[in-house]
């Protein structure tokens, strides 16, 4: 994945190659299909949500390398995450998780909102909450529970900024839709947060897309969902 030519044999030479929190971050992102292998709601597709999440990963990977924001790494990890409470509400609430999805679907209102209306909480919400029961850094969950609206983000606005550019980039590819459609509904306040604007949505898509295959096969090999 590094390109590290020399040869590693051991964990703690990896480790020092890559650093404590890079180790951390893989060996969290690696673990998430373990951890969740014996969810199956019925109505959810389990290899599309991990493809979308992988999706997501790479393009917040990409748009945190073009911003020239630290973390890239991070920033992978935090959007594999960011769709999670999806799973979680399709889980514990499948009938009222499906209806709010249908309705967005059907009306064309954010998902998040048709959730608030059908379950009393959004994916967001749902997704900060997991993260703050595994206790892992909190610009994780800073980042995922803002996401929906990331000038709320306080200091982690630029992260939840990522998430939500990388999110439409994921519903671009679910609706088939060109990357010019996929700018003009983007908030103005999150292109303002990241310093980039609308021109650079198709280079960042192009690169996500690029690399999804070889990605996913690395995280998730081919196995019975």
């Amino acid at each position: 994945m590094y390109g590290y030519r020399a040869e590693i044999d051991n964990v703690t030479h990896a480790v020092q190659i890559l650093g404590l929190q890079q180790v951390h971050d893989l060996v969290l992102a690696m673990s998430l299909h373990a951890v969740f292998a014996g969810i199956r709601p019925a109505q959810l597709d389990m290899k599309r949500f991990w493809r979308d999440s992988v999706l997501c990963a790479l393009a917040s990977r990409t748009i945190t390398h073009r911003t020239g924001r630290p973390g890239l790494e991070r920033m992978f990890v935090i959007g594999l995450l960011a769709d999670i409470g999806h799973l979680v509400l399709f889980q514990t609430t499948p009938l009222l998780a499906d209806a709010a999805r249908q309705s967005a679907l059907q009306t064309g209102e954010p998902l998040h909102l048709a959730e608030r209306r059908s379950v009393g909480c959004d994916f967001a919400e749902v997704g900060a909450a997991l993260m703050d029961q595994w206790r892992v850094p909190g610009a994780f969950a800073g980042a995922i529970g803002t996401q929906t609206l990331p000038k709320l983000g306080g200091e982690h606005a630029g992260d939840a900024a990522t998430l939500n550019l990388a999110r439409a980039i994921v519903e671009a590819d679910v609706l088939g839709e060109s990357s010019a459609q996929t700018a003009g509904r983007v908030d103005p306040a999150v292109w303002k947060l990241l310093g980039i604007g609308p021109e650079v949505i198709a280079t960042i898509r192009e690169e996500a897309e690029l690399n999804l295959a070889a990605w996913l096969a690395l995280f998730f090999p081919p196995r019975p969902y």
